[in-house]
């Protein structure tokens, strides 16, 4: 009777250990004693080839597609523009929503083709439109001087074209038209802000410490609601104008939300001017987890 339990205990243990699990010797060699064991066999116990891990589940927002393109002004320009969309392949029938992006005085330049990608990621049809043509620069001087070259209306001109070609893609059925936004960085801040005043195809607009409109006439043709996230310590705009801004806006019953960061002034946002000692991490991380935060809730979640 002892012997037939050893050998049933032995049987079931060899039967219940993982496949790569090794056995200990005094089992080896007990069940060896009792014919319950085949050392030459042990190494055949494991699979050769394990089953692969399951497939992550698919995610429309990972596959993500970026390239430059030629986009014809109304004079007939060629527009350089560098645009990123997730696969709206794999999204289904949901279009998606349109955001232009404008550059800082820098050019379009590493930095904001990383921030288009990045809005893409979030969902979003991102086309940044080249303000220089193609000129891009590192130095403060030659930046100035690219700014000082490009008017208002080359501006306008370049950025309705970026405009016409997320048009383009609401005929096709990808993006929505009821659900295109602008959003700026300095320069940029500036240029979105004049672009939404003048073209009611933006329905939310998204700034960042650029010089702004405080006339309440001009703003009162603002098609939605206006993001504006600024430093304390800026002067160009500076906390006045802040106010002010904010103030036109609200008059013209426009939904506005305003961020203020203490200790940080122009640029604190843009890793471009980390050189110049203006950036600063963890504020400008912060304000972008805000600016996601806003564009979902204005652009995205059934708005």
């Amino acid at each position: 009777m002892r012997c037939f339990t050893l050998l049933t205990l032995l049987t079931v243990l060899l039967s219940m250990r993982p496949a790569t699990a090794q056995i200990p010797d005094f089992i080896k060699r007990t069940a060896k004693e009792a014919g319950q064991f085949d050392p030459t066999k042990e190494a055949d116990s494991a699979p050769q080839n394990p089953a692969p891990a399951p497939p992550a589940p698919a995610d429309p927002l990972a596959s993500r597609m970026a390239a430059w393109v030629q986009q014809p002004a109304t004079d007939g320009t060629k527009v350089k523009l560098y645009y990123a969309h997730p696969d709206y392949r794999a999204a289904g029938s949901a279009k998606l929503p349109g955001l232009i992006v404008v550059q800082e005085w820098w050019g379009l330049n590493d930095d904001i083709q990383q921030r288009t990608r990045d809005l893409a990621h979030k969902g979003f049809y991102a086309v940044a439109v080249d303000l220089y043509d193609g000129q891009v620069t590192t130095d403060p001087k030659e930046a100035a001087a690219f700014k000082g070259k490009l008017t208002d209306d080359g501006a306008l001109l370049r950025l309705k074209a970026g405009l016409d070609f997320l048009q383009a893609q609401a005929t096709a059925g990808i993006v929505d038209a009821q659900h295109i936004g602008v959003v700026g960085w300095c320069m940029g801040g500036e240029q979105a802000l004049k672009l939404a005043v003048t073209d009611p195809r933006i329905k939310a607009t998204a700034i960042f410490y650029g010089p702004l409109i405080t006339d309440k006439d001009k703003l009162a043709h603002l098609q939605g609601p206006v993001l504006g996230i600024f430093g304390n310590t800026d002067t160009h705009p500076s906390p006045t104008d802040v106010n002010a801004f904010e103030e036109a806006l609200k008059a013209d019953g426009i939904a506005v939300t305003i961020y203020r960061y203490e200790g940080v002034g122009h640029a604190f946002a843009s890793p471009s001017a980390k050189a110049l000692g203006m950036y600063h991490e963890k504020e400008g991380a912060d304000a972008f987890g805000k600016l996601y935060e806003w564009l979902a809730a204005n652009l995205q979640n059934g708005k």
